[in-house]
């Protein structure tokens, strides 16, 4: 399942297989994205987020280590109003569980959706 989605950035230009995505960008810029916390850079120069109070859907995977108990209380700080949902699965809940996340997503979607 993981090969299958990281090959839907594989495509063919003049006749060769190159990666849609800069993998070398990526390579170099990695531990520099890992090691940034842009949550606490906004907290510590005291910049409110415009969409901070909006309603806010956090859907991460009970088996991954992206959303932790460790994480709820920033998560709580930097958006007071956020649910957070954990499916069944690993990183790429959207891959592993797509039904399950789409009527997450759906369901969160119509709950605060603008009166008509």
């Amino acid at each position: 399942m993981v090969r299958a989605f990281l090959l839907t950035n594989l495509v063919q230009e003049d006749g060769q297989w190159k990666f849609r995505i800069n993998v070398d960008v990526l390579e170099a810029s990695l531990d520099a994205v890992q090691n940034f916390d842009a949550g606490e850079a906004i907290v510590q120069a005291g910049v409110p987020s415009p969409a901070a109070h909006l309603p806010t859907l956090f859907v991460g995977g009970a088996k991954g280590r992206y959303i932790t108990d460790a994480h709820r209380p920033r998560i709580a700080r930097l958006f007071p109003t956020a649910e957070v949902t954990m499916l069944p699965t690993g990183h790429w809940v959207h891959a592993e569980q797509p039904r399950q996340f789409m009527a997450t997503v759906v369901d969160f979607l119509k709950r605060h959706a603008p009166s008509a």
